[in-house]
């Protein structure tokens, strides 16, 4: 994509919304956001994991936020 083939970005610490246990974004996960104009997760990889199983089982409650 233009405009961020150029842009060093660098790995971000973040708590989980869910769980509040800090995870990382990679420098390669931060480009893919920015390439598809998606917000970063606010959520672990085993937060998002369960909510999608959640989900697919009928139990998500209608929350469609990230």
């Amino acid at each position: 994509m233009e405009g961020t083939q150029n842009v060093n970005l660098l790995p971000r610490v973040v708590d989980c919304i869910d769980c509040r246990e800090p995870f990382i974004i990679s420098p390669g996960e931060r480009h893919f956001y920015l390439e598809h104009k998606l917000k970063e997760p606010l959520r672990c990889f085993d937060c998002r994991q369960r909510r999608r199983l959640e989900r697919l089982q009928g139990n998500g409650g209608g929350n469609h936020d990230s």
